[in-house]
Parts: structure tokens; C-alpha cells; sequence
């Protein structure tokens, strides 16, 4: 058994870099979920785990009209279920934008070998894309690969990057397919976002949903439901994520603490949520 782990991972290391960070995600969730499956499944597993668990991974919306192609504010996903960056991968936990480790010489670097290539290698296949399109990358020790595209908004980074938004998304949209659209175009604040995603507890394996939602009328910010049903007279939990709070502020610890303040005072039986939303983002703040 040890040597075929040993051939596998020098197979898997051989291959291009974009691949870890997907391997390490699922060896991750085999290893903690199949737990009562045969040992030689967990060892095979285990044997991607620290694969890529160096490497800062996130996401980036663009728009694009098949020529031009802008990119949105960045952001930084919190994909693991529990603080620290601990447990089950999840659909995201928590958002913050703009994301400190996405600079301005990786933005260049992004744009100049990803971004616009993608693009024009599409008109040249005679297949044009226009609209949104979703970029995730990975940083590594070779510069930033892309590990995935999604032609959409994705979630929870869009409740982070919209609110930040301060031209008509409408006009923009319009321009992508209008084939008008000019970096001038599309403009940010210079605010910063959060968003802490409170799910039921036990998610993303198993958990009990049914329970009534208390959420107030909240002078700032925003509240998305996602996991919830309209019952009778009341809105009750009806998925894993539940919804999300979001804040913005011209700061990035300001916007966490309206966030958090946000979460606890909204109410329903079995919330979970991640208590660290926004803390690694903080702390590279603070290493410049």
C-alpha cells in the first residue's frame, strides 16, 4: 500500500500545480468524512492532505464584452467549515473584500497572462464570451494559476464585491453585450466588505433545519437569505447555509465588526457560524 501511495503522489506531483489544491480539498473531505471506511481509503487520502495547504487560493469577477475584460474588486473566500481554516469543505463561510493578498503586481501579472489571454483565445476558437466571468485562482510558488472559470456570479463572494459597486450594474451589464464596455466604465469604492455566513449546525454533513428566523430591521447593512422557506406567517431554516450578513465600512476591521454585530442579533435555533471571518486578511494588513 505504501509504495502505491508513493507512485501515485509522484505521479500527481508531476502534473501541472493547478491540480493541489483540488486534490488536497477532497483528500481533506475523504479522509474526515469516510472515516469508517477501510483504512487504505483514508491513507490514500491522507497522503494528498498537506498538498497545496500552503497556497492562497480565491476568487475573481470580471466583466468582460469579448474584448475588453475588467476585473472587479477582489476577495477572499473562507471555505473550511470551522475557525482557523479547520474541518469540511463548504460552499464559503465568509467573505471580506478587497482581498490584501491579491496586490496590485499580482493584479498585472494576472491580467497580462490569465486574464486577457483567456479572453482572446476564446474570439480566436470563434466562441466570444460576454458578461460575467469567474476566475479562480491559486497562488503559488510559480506565480498565480487558475485553477477554475465559472461563467456567473458565485456565492458568497458576490455579497462582498457588488456592494462595493458604485456604477449601474445594469449599464454594465449592457455594455458587455453591447460590446461597449471601457475600464472607465466600471467603478469601485474604496470601502471594504464582510460577509459571515451563518448555516445550521452540522453543516455541511448533517443537520436539522425547521427553525423559525428572527432578523431585524437593520439600519446598515444587508441580509441574504439563502437556506430559509416561507412557513404559514414566519420564515423558517430549510438548508445547510442559511444567510448571510454583510457589512461595509471604510475599513476592514470596522466592516467585520458590523458584520459580527450583525449575526448576534439575528436568531434561530441550531445557527453555527465561523468566529474568524475576516482575521487572516487583518493580519496581512498589518504585515505592511
Amino acid at each position: 500500500m505504501k509504495k502505491l501511495i508513493g507512485k501515485i503522489r509522484s505521479c500527481f506531483k508531476r502534473m501541472d500545480v493547478r491540480l493541489y489544491y483540488g486534490l488536497s480539498a477532497l483528500a481533506l473531505s475523504l479522509s474526515l468524512t469516510f472515516w469508517r471506511y477501510p483504512t487504505c481509503l483514508k491513507r490514500l487520502a491522507g497522503a494528498f492532505r498537506d498538498v497545496g495547504s500552503s497556497l492562497a487560493y480565491w476568487f475573481l469577477f470580471s466583466f468582460t464584452d469579448g474584448e475588453t475584460i475588467v476585473p472587479m474588486v477582489s476577495s477572499m473566500d473562507h471555505k473550511r467549515a470551522g475557525d482557523g481554516d479547520t474541518g469540511l469543505n463548504t460552499g464559503g463561510m465568509g467573505t471580506v473584500a478587497p482581498n490584501p493578498y491579491y496586490t496590485k503586481e499580482i493584479a498585472k501579472t494576472c491580467m497580462e497572462t490569465i486574464f486577457l489571454p483567456t479572453i482572446r483565445a476564446m474570439k480566436a476558437e470563434g466562441r466570444p464570451f460576454t458578461g460575467c466571468l469567474y476566475f479562480g485562482l491559486m497562488l503559488t510558488e510559480k506565480g498565480p494559476k487558475v485553477i477554475e472559470y465559472n461563467c456567473r456570479f458565485g456565492d458568497p463572494e458576490t455579497q462582498v464585491v457588488l456592494p462595493l459597486l458604485e456604477s449601474d450594474l445594469l449599464t454594465v451589464m449592457q455594455a458587455t453585450t453591447a460590446g461597449t464596455l471601457t475600464p472607465d466604465l466600471v467603478r469601485f469604492s474604496d470601502d471594504c466588505a464582510c460577509c459571515v455566513i451563518m448555516a445550521s449546525k452540522g453543516y455541511p454533513v448533517k443537520y436539522q433545519s425547521g427553525y423559525e428566523l428572527d432578523i431585524p430591521d437593520f439600519r446598515e447593512g444587508e441580509v441574504y437569505i439563502a437556506g430559509a422557506k416561507a412557513e404559514e406567517d414566519k420564515l423558517v431554516t430549510a438548508g445547510g447555509r442559511v444567510l448571510g450578513a454583510v457589512a461595509t465600512a471604510k475599513t476592514l476591521e470596522e466592516a467585520i465588526r458590523k458584520a459580527y454585530g450583525m449575526v448576534s442579533e439575528i436568531r434561530f435555533e441550531n445557527a453555527y457560524y465561523r468566529q474568524d471571518i475576516g482575521k487572516r486578511a487583518l493580519l496581512k494588513k498589518e504585515e505592511h
